[in-house]
C-alpha cells in the first residue's frame, strides 16, 4: 500500500546503510492522486539522499503525463534511448450503465435536481449529457494544468516551455534531454551502473518491499 512504502521510505532515509533510490517508471497505473502521495515520499527522501528515476519511455502509443509527473519527484530522470516523452492529454471515461441495467429489466429513475448533479447520470442517462460532458473536460483541463505547474517548478523549467511540450506531442530521448525534460539518456544497466560509480562499487540493489522491516533504523 501507499502508506506501507511511504514509511518504508521514511525509514530508509535515515538508515546509514541505504545509499540512494532508483525508481523504475512503468505504465504507471495509478490515480493522480496516489502519483503525488507517492512523489511526496520520493521527494522527501530526496531531501536525504540521492534519488533517481528511469524509465523505458514515458508514454508513446497514450500520453505518459502521469508516469512523467512522478518521476520529476527524483532529482535525476534517465530515458531509455529508443524511449519518447508524450505529455499530451488527458482520458477520462464516463461509464453509462443503463442499458445493461434495460436488459436485466431494471428501469433506473432519478429526479434531475440540477444541471450538473449528474450522479445519477451513470445508471439512467443513455448518452453523456452536455453538462455532464462540461465537467469532465473542465477536471481534465485542471489536471494538466496542475501538471505544467508541478513539472516546471520540478524541473526548473517555465509553464510556458511545459505547455509547448504538453501541446507538441512526442519527444525523442534525445528531444526530451535537449529540452531538460530528463536528465540522462541510457539502458538499465547503465542507470546501475552511473549509481554504483556514485554510491559505491559494492552497493547492491534491493526492492523497497523487501527492505521493509528486515533493517533497523537509529532514531
Amino acid at each position: 500500500t501507499m502508506g506501507l512504502l511511504a514509511g518504508t521510505l521514511r525509514k530508509a532515509a535515515l538508515d546509514d546503510r541505504v545509499k540512494g533510490l532508483v525508481m523504475h517508471i512503468g505504465s504507471c497505473p495509478l490515480t493522480p492522486a496516489q502519483i503525488d502521495e507517492l512523489g511526496r515520499s520520493v521527494a522527501a527522501f530526496g531531501e536525504h539522499k540521492p534519488t533517481v528515476a528511469y524509465a523505458e519511455t514515458f508514454g508513446e502509443l497514450s500520453s505518459g503525463m502521469f508516469a512523467y509527473r512522478l518521476a520529476t519527484s527524483a532529482r535525476e530522470i534517465w530515458l531509455q534511448p529508443s524511449g519518447a516523452v508524450v505529455l499530451g492529454g488527458v482520458h477520462l471515461e464516463i461509464a453509462l450503465l443503463r442499458g445493461g441495467l434495460e436488459k436485466l429489466g431494471i428501469d433506473p429513475d432519478f429526479e434531475q435536481r440540477y444541471e450538473y448533479k449528474t450522479a445519477g447520470d451513470q445508471l439512467a442517462a443513455t448518452e453523456v449529457t452536455p453538462a455532464n460532458r462540461e465537467m469532465m473536460q473542465r477536471i481534465a483541463d485542471s489536471l494538466v494544468d496542475e501538471t505544467v505547474r508541478i513539472v516546471a517548478d520540478r524541473r526548473g523549467l517555465t509553464g510556458d516551455e511545459v505547455r509547448a511540450v504538453v501541446d507538441g506531442g512526442q519527444l525523442s530521448a534525445a528531444e526530451a534531454k535537449a529540452r531538460r525534460l530528463v536528465d540522462h539518456v541510457g539502458y538499465r544497466d547503465e542507470v546501475y551502473a552511473a549509481v554504483r560509480a556514485q554510491w559505491g562499487a559494492d552497493a547492491t540493489l534491493q526492492y523497497a518491499s523487501r527492505y521493509a522491516g528486515t533493517l533497523a533504523v537509529r532514531v
